[in-house]
């Protein structure tokens, strides 16, 4: 799952940077209680970024249903986001947060990349490159997924097809379907 704050460079450049600094606190913390709680791994954070792994370390069937779970989640708690920075900034912030997120199910290498001077885990491969570009298709306050993953949640999750895409770097164009709700079981 890739995830990002839409329009962060513009709602950055009403800001002083130390005031950015709690605007981007409290995001990141509230993204980090969701994603332990539906059992994804933040492999990734900088700033208004965030890159989310499921099924990892431990491989497990549900682990698309986590992270769509997770992806309305965040999407759900914006409003609280909000209301506590504009709790902590008062009206400085003039746009809540909004988010764009992307979710590709499939196969990834994980392991430490780098040289003497710096290492870090990463992972390679067509899934993280397909979700990311998902989330670049998203709208704000929007889940984003593909065909793959849409056939593995439909039944959980009320999905609406968005069209035919054609993504950078990828042969051929992409189904993509846009999450709005949980089913009611």
């Amino acid at each position: 799952m890739f995830c990002e704050v839409a329009g962060a460079a513009a709602l950055a450049a009403q800001l002083d940077p130390e005031d950015w600094h709690d605007v981007i606190t409290i995001y990141q913390e509230a993204c980090s209680a969701i994603v332990q709680r539906f059992s994804g791994y933040i492999a990734r954070q900088v700033g208004e970024s965030l890159l989310v792994y499921f099924g990892y370390p431990q491989p497990h069937d549900e682990a698309p249903q986590q992270a769509v779970h997770a992806g309305l989640a965040l999407i759900a708690v914006l409003p609280g986001v909000n209301a506590r920075i504009q709790d902590t900034l008062g009206s400085q912030l003039t746009t809540p947060l909004q988010i764009r997120i992307g979710i590709h199910t499939g196969i990834a290498v994980v392991g430490e990349m780098g040289n003497k001077d710096y290492t870090e885990s990463t992972a390679l491969g067509e899934t993280l490159n397909i979700a990311a570009r998902f989330m670049t298709l998203a709208a704000a306050n929007a889940l984003v997924i593909g065909e793959h993953t849409y056939r593995l949640v439909h039944d959980q999750f009320t999905c609406v097809s968005r069209g035919t895409h054609s993504l950078k770097g990828i042969s051929t164009p992409v189904l993509i379907y846009q999450v709005t709700a949980t089913r009611n079981a």
